[in-house]
């Protein structure tokens, strides 16, 4: 994983005045109206964010996140906000596909992480299932668990789950909701359960032997995912 390009635009603190007693004090920032200029077809042109952090997986130009750790938007007055951005080979622009708000930070100015690490984990939670529907027809379900391991926040992550034999097969998003836009996102260090929905076939045989395999996936631009990480169940018999 080598993310390309990190653009540090910001750092800021503040600090109080000494007390009689010589302490100090860290003065709290006030947040900023988060502002994004656009053209009418959506490509980005302007804004007014803390830190940018463009990487390159694979793809360039790659996706570009903005991120405001003190901020404020229509509806949330101080909270820290991230926009998430992709390139459009049809535009031949970034354009935004996530806004989010999270906790907000406002002792400073966000900055990119010293080295950007876009990173996750998934794992199957406990043994998947196979029921028997009748005739041919059997429903898998499989239940997983995602974990953001890297630094930055993960937008557009999905599940791609399958097995062998390839009679199961699944693409699914798992993340929060954003606020406005398609891209779900896992912030830095959470996790997120998702208990299966059934995937049913009706190509199986009574006895049949089935693992399955989960992967986690980012998105990168209008046309491509990141495969990232993937994990494989122990064998399941069909009833």
């Amino acid at each position: 994983m080598k993310p390309l390009i990190v653009l540090l635009l910001a750092a800021l603190s503040g600090c109080g005045g000494g007390g009689n007693d010589g302490s100090s004090q860290t003065q709290q920032l006030q947040p900023i109206a988060v502002a994004i200029t656009k053209t009418a077809s959506g490509c980005l042109v302007s804004h007014n964010a803390d830190a940018v952090i463009d990487y390159n997986y694979g793809v360039s130009p790659g996706p570009r996140n903005l991120v405001w750790s003190c901020a404020s938007i229509p509806g949330h007055a101080r909270v820290g906000v991230e926009a998430f951005y992709i390139y459009s080979g049809a535009s031949s622009c970034h354009v935004e596909r996530s806004l989010i708000f999270k906790a907000a930070d406002c002792s400073a100015r966000a900055t990119a992480p010293a080295n950007p690490l876009l990173a996750a984990q998934i794992e199957i939670v406990g043994t998947p299932s196979l029921v028997f529907i009748g005739g041919s027809s059997y429903a898998a379900t499989v239940d997983v668990k995602v974990t953001n391991t890297g630094n930055l926040t993960v937008f557009g992550p999905t599940v791609d789950m399958s097995s062998s034999p390839l009679v199961f097969a699944e693409l699914s998003d798992i993340g929060n909701v954003p606020l406005s836009g398609t891209a779900e996102y896992l912030l830095a260090g959470q996790s997120v359960n998702r208990n299966g929905m059934p995937i049913v076939s009706t190509n199986v045989s009574h006895g049949q032997a089935f693992t399955f395999t989960a992967m986690v996936r980012f998105m990168i631009n209008d046309s491509a995912v990141l495969p990232y990480s993937s994990t494989t169940s122990g064998r399941v018999i069909a009833p």
